[in-house]
């Protein structure tokens, strides 16, 4: 779907959608844990949401890392605590993705959200299973779901950067 597109703005040469599966709007259909491109070829890398799903997390970082230029910027986040889905291998806190990116020059990894606001996050998936009747459910993502959310940033003041539940990371890393 490229949602990061945008946020780069007009000056974007080229913009590559690497995928497993040929859905949506992918460019190149590849793992990866072999991405075919050539050494330093991307200024910027954005890996969203993919770690938990790659069959060697250590072989994708290191792929990513071969492909940026130097002082190339990865963008990367990753879930720490969810419910399980589909095809899912792995979960990552801040020390292993500071492990799996030994290799970068700079590292920043950020919590989407504290504690309050992970447990949050969970009650919402929680709710969304509830039931199974089609108007429950539009019901609870009108209201209660939509509420909830808007409500924990502000809770989440009161988990005093605890991030024992934050549910998901992002991470900055220059190479």
């Amino acid at each position: 779907m490229q949602p990061w597109r945008a946020l780069l703005g007009e000056g974007v040469e080229q913009y590559i959608g690497l995928d497993p599966i040929l859905e949506g709007m992918v460019d190149v259909v590849a793992a990866g844990e072999n991405i075919p491109f050539a050494d330093r070829y991307f200024d910027v890398v954005i890996c969203t949401q993919v770690l938990t799903y790659a069959n060697d997390p250590a072989q994708l970082v290191s792929e990513l890392h071969r492909v940026l230029r130097p002082d190339g910027t990865l963008i990367l986040s990753t879930t720490a605590m969810y419910p399980e889905f589909h095809d899912e291998h792995w979960r990552f806190l801040p020390g292993g993705l500071r492990i799996l990116l030994s290799d970068f020059s700079q590292v920043e990894i950020v919590p989407e959200g504290y504690s309050i606001h992970g447990i949050v996050r969970l009650m919402n998936v929680a709710l969304s299973l509830v039931s199974d009747n089609y108007y429950v459910q539009k019901a609870l993502s009108l209201t209660l779901i939509p509420l909830l959310n808007r409500i924990a940033p502000t809770l989440d003041h009161f988990s005093h950067g605890s991030t024992r539940y934050t549910t998901n990371y992002s991470v900055r890393a220059i190479k």
